[in-house]
Formats: C-alpha cells, sequence, structure tokens
C-alpha cells in the first residue's frame, strides 16, 4: 500500500524518537486490529439525569471507579477495570435538531 498515510505510518513506526513511543504503540495496535472495546455505555437520559450531566467527567470517572467495575475479557476471565481502562466522554446529539430532539418530537 504506497498511499501518504501508510508511509508516514511505516515512517513513525521506524522512528526511533523516544516521543513517537505512544503513537509508534498506537499504530502498531492498530495494525494487529487490537481496538479499543466499548464496555459501558450510560445514557444520560436514563441513568442520574440532570445530576449526572452537570457532573465532569473526572466526576463520572471517580463515580464510574467506586463502583468496582468489571469486564470478561477475550479468555472469559473478569478484569477489573482501572482509570486507564475507559474513557468518559460526555457528548450531546442533536441529529440536527438542536433543541428539539428527533426521539420526543
Amino acid at each position: 500500500d504506497d498511499t501518504i498515510t501508510s508511509v508516514i505510518e511505516s515512517k513513525a513506526v521506524e522512528n526511533p524518537l523516544p516521543q513517537l513511543g505512544r503513537l509508534r504503540e498506537l499504530l502498531n495496535d492498530r495494525r494487529k486490529h487490537k481496538f479499543y472495546k466499548c464496555v459501558a455505555e450510560v445514557e444520560i437520559g436514563t441513568l442520574g439525569g440532570d445530576e449526572l450531566w452537570e457532573m465532569s467527567e473526572d466526576e463520572i470517572n471517580e463515580e464510574f471507579l467506586a463502583q468496582q467495575p468489571r469486564h470478561l475479557d477475550s479468555d472469559g476471565k473478569v478484569v477489573r477495570l482501572e482509570a486507564d481502562d475507559f474513557i468518559v466522554e460526555k457528548r450531546t446529539l442533536h441529529y440536527g435538531r438542536k433543541e428539539k430532539n428527533p426521539v420526543s418530537h
């Protein structure tokens, strides 16, 4: 594959600079098809409502960790999730209709 993207990726993987260590790791994971997995989704309207929405992502992260979350790995073993195992990301979806939520309108 001779695309500019693959050339840049190859150069980054081959580059020994320590600053590119995380990039090399991510690119190698992508090549090996080791992707992030969604282990949980929390929809603001169904769990916590306004209280959860008003919390910062860090506060939600701490609250989630306090519940001692567990996940089954690919071998079926129960693994306790740690802070760096997941990402909390709050989003507002409006599907192009802004305040008129298409589900409730």
